[in-house]
């Protein structure tokens, strides 16, 4: 496999994985806050906050393994 394919395969899936996550957290917020015991909307929105969080992580790292692929390198040497 050719890194450009490796570093659009690596975008799409945390582009693919934040969304699945985001609407997958937005659904199960009742369930969750029932399976914890959670009864204010509050300790609900830290909960959400802390998942957010951990999305921005993740992000970050597919960020730093997409550098260490050299994209930039790769796509400088299409254009010129």
């Amino acid at each position: 496999m050719s890194r450009k394919y490796l570093i659009e395969f690596v975008i799409f899936l945390t582009y693919a994985l934040f969304a699945m996550s985001w609407v997958a957290g937005s659904m199960m917020t009742k369930d969750i806050m029932s399976f914890y015991d959670v009864e204010g909307m509050a300790t609900a929105t830290w909960m959400t906050s802390a998942i957010t969080i951990a999305k921005i992580v993740s992000n970050l790292l597919a960020a730093s393994v997409l550098v260490k692929l050299g994209p930039k390198k790769h796509l400088h040497s299409r254009l010129c």
